[in-house]
């Protein structure tokens, strides 16, 4: 029906149909809603969608995750997606991601609706709460992410005259801190392994085994357990493509709930004389050592 272009109307009368079928499965809400959600007539419909997994009684943390990613992409229900991450983290307090998710997407609001001080400060609070509390062994090393990210959080705070917002002792901050582009991949499946590739404009490609570039590209630790993240650092961008591409390779914890994986990826870029942009994406992973590219980030063009 998608692909003849049925009306909405003939489409969700179809979804209805199977949807009585499915009652009780957030695998099916959320494949239907990432089907409609690649046509721009049914977007609305998506989103509706995937909000039946909150209806379901099931408290599952990769549901909740998958559906606070997929309605953070798709923009219209930014409110709803911070209370179900905000949730997550009543359910997973054991997990730095539950922190870092619900910190980045502040920072994703206040990047597209203007700086408000106390999201603001929600965002720094949780940030550094993931490099103070101490966490299982398999997250060793979960502090460097979030401690990048508390430097694009002061930067913000600086340029709104907020003041000195810096929540930690002094020797975690680094002086005259400055990312022309920080890519950040996550995943919403435990005991998973899923690796960050980004192709540069000369055609190197960085990643855990050519950790650094020529043009100075860091990528940080390969994580092989819990969600990642795994982030690239670049300070200075030359002009020209960034492609980022996700590789899966496994995952020891398979969701009879959400059927799939699904990797999030986060890039903000700045460049001179223009506003930040923070580009956000899932994607669902269902085959080991698939390559996937999942967006571009072009810097010099107009």
């Amino acid at each position: 029906l998608i692909k003849q272009k049925k009306p909405v109307a003939v489409v969700e009368a179809a979804y209805l149909r199977l949807k009585e079928e499915n009652l009780e499965s957030p695998s099916f809400y959320l494949y239907t809603a990432g089907l409609f959600y690649k046509e721009q007539a049914l977007r609305a419909l998506a989103v509706r969608v995937c909000t039946n997994c909150l209806e379901i009684s099931v408290q599952d943390v990769q549901m909740m995750r998958s559906v606070g990613y997929f309605l953070l992409k798709a923009g219209t229900c930014s409110a709803l997606a911070l209370d179900v991450l905000d949730h997550v983290q009543a359910l997973a307090p054991g997990e730095p991601q539950s922190f870092l998710d619900a910190a980045l997407a502040r920072t994703m609001c206040l990047l597209r609706d203007g700086v408000q001080e106390a999201t603001l400060k929600e965002a720094i609070e949780l940030a550094a709460k993931v490099v103070t509390h101490v966490w299982a062994n398999r997250f060793s090393e979960i502090e460097w992410p979030a401690l990048v990210l508390l430097h694009l959080l002061m930067d913000l705070a600086g340029k709104a005259g907020l003041g000195d917002l810096w929540p930690l002792d002094a020797k975690y901050r680094i002086k005259n801190f400055s990312a022309g582009l920080v890519v950040w991949l996550g995943w919403d499946t435990d005991n998973t392994d899923i690796d960050l590739h980004i192709k540069e404009p000369s055609g190197n490609e960085v990643y855990y085994s050519n950790k650094r570039s020529s043009i100075g590209g860091h990528i940080s630790k390969d994580f092989t357990q819990g969600y990642g993240p795994e982030v690239y650092l670049l300070k200075d961008p030359p002009n020209g493509k960034y492609t980022v591409k996700a590789k899966y390779y496994a995952s020891h914890q398979v969701s009879n709930l959400t059927g799939t994986t699904s990797a999030v990826i986060w890039a903000l870029q700045s460049e001179k004389g223009k506003k930040p942009q923070l580009h956000f994406d899932t994607v669902r992973l269902d085959r080991n050592k698939e390559m996937m590219e999942v967006m571009d980030v072009n810097f010099g063009s107009k």
